[in-house]
């Protein structure tokens, strides 16, 4: 049958994952494949300890930083090539997957 592209009156978009891709480019291409983390909200991640949740609060006042459930964070280390060359970039990249609810 025919599928359509539409949502119904019930359905909702939503992210269904964040990732991250980070890697050093020349120009025309990466020098070696990206490195993809995922990513999740900050929110998620403040849910453990009430100390947890304080420490998060008091480092994130401030006139510049943005309110928490706007911050997308990496749980992982990430680690890259250093390439000390101006005609080398480091290039990030979010990529984010939508579903319907």
């Amino acid at each position: 049958g025919r599928r359509v592209n539409e949502l119904k009156k019930h359905q909702k978009m939503e992210v269904i994952e964040r990732r991250l891709r980070v890697g050093v480019h020349n120009g025309l291409a990466y020098i070696s494949a990206p490195l993809t983390v995922h990513l999740v909200p900050q929110e998620e991640i403040m849910t453990g300890t009430q100390s947890l949740r304080r420490k998060a609060r008091s480092s994130s006042k401030g006139p510049n930083r943005p309110p928490s459930h706007h911050s997308l964070v990496v749980r992982s280390r990430i680690s890259l090539p250093i390439v000390k060359d101006p005609r080398f970039a480091l290039v990030f990249s979010v990529d984010f997957l939508l579903g319907v609810r």
